[in-house]
């Protein structure tokens, strides 16, 4: 009870976590709470790497990297995994030439990957024994918007029960002349963007880049332009926060260039599952801009292009 009555919020939180560390307190601790919400690295703080809870679940598993994940699932008799593997992977900072030398020095099967795997991959590709369940309802997105990750990534297993009605939820913008001599950035597309939010201010808009350049340059525009209260970010910065995602009427897909840059940018080669991402959340209206003539360097864009403009 003292750590209640400590009026120094550091040192209040310093000494609950040093009671928690303690085995024995902890267990005291849980026949009050048996029920405790942490994130995977702050688990080391629940006593000693032993199990004390009957089940640790995982949520959004498919963000979670497989090391910091043995955290808590040590903690645990049990385990849930709750996640979706068509979705965006865990940041990883770890080299590609580490990532391989550890492999080899270790015999790690690609299974365990440390870059390519979730631990929710990993178990998925590893456990012959557990069910896995497709959470098949979707009540989000307009048809038209899931439809694509339906057929694309669930193989159209989703049962979708929205009831948005929208004339036109998918919309395409083809941006020409979109040649820059910046790295992962488009004036061009940056201009469309803009003129969109500045002809569109009765509506809630957020803006979706994979690069961090076109991000600063985007939010610069509209600075400029006295506009403060449109969201632009990666789709890191959108996943998993679903009071930003209801607020967005329109969210704006702006993730291609000029089609040269998948031979710079790794997040590039990689965004399939981040499409995935953008998709299955967004809920009224869908914009999508670029050049509709990189679409030659990527089947996957070219796939979604094509949706886009068979969509009306």
């Amino acid at each position: 009870m003292d750590i209640v009555y400590l009026k120094d919020k550091e040192l209040k939180l310093k000494a609950f976590n040093q009671y928690l560390k303690d085995e024995e307190k902890l267990k005291l601790f849980m026949r009050v709470f048996p029920i405790c919400a942490t994130t995977c690295i702050s688990a080391h703080k629940l006593g000693e790497p032993k199990k004390y809870f009957d089940m640790v679940i995982i949520d959004e598993a498919s963000q979670c990297n497989t090391a910091i994940s043995l955290v808590p699932i040590i903690r645990g008799e049990n385990l849930m995994l709750v996640g979706d593997p068509q979705q965006l992977n865990p940041v990883v900072l770890l080299s590609e030439r580490d990532n391989a030398i550890l492999k080899k020095k270790y015999s790690a099967a690609n299974e365990y990957d440390y870059i390519s795997n979730s631990i929710y991959k990993t178990f998925l590709a590893c456990d012959a024994v557990s069910d896995e369940i497709l959470l098949s309802y979707h009540y989000r997105c307009h048809k038209k918007i899931i439809e694509f990750n339906n057929k694309k990534y669930y193989n159209g297993k989703l049962n979708i029960k929205s009831s948005i009605n929208n004339e036109k939820p998918l919309v395409f913008i083809d941006v020409e002349d979109n040649n820059t001599d910046i790295k992962n950035t488009s004036p061009t597309e940056a201009n469309k963007i803009v003129k969109f939010v500045e002809e569109n201010r009765d509506k809630k808009i957020g803006i979706i880049t994979p690069f961090v350049n076109q991000k600063k340059y985007i939010e610069t525009l509209l600075q400029e332009k006295g506009i403060n209260d449109v969201t632009c970010g990666t789709v890191h910065a959108f996943q998993g926060d679903e009071k930003e995602y209801g607020k967005r009427e329109i969210p704006i897909l702006a993730i291609e260039l000029d089609g040269k840059e998948h031979m710079e940018d790794d997040v590039v080669r990689k965004r399939d599952e981040k499409k995935n991402a953008i998709c299955k959340k967004h809920g009224f209206e869908l914009i999508r801009i670029e050049n509709s003539y990189a679409r030659r360097y990527n089947y996957i864009k070219d796939i979604l292009i094509n949706y886009f403009e068979g969509s009306h």
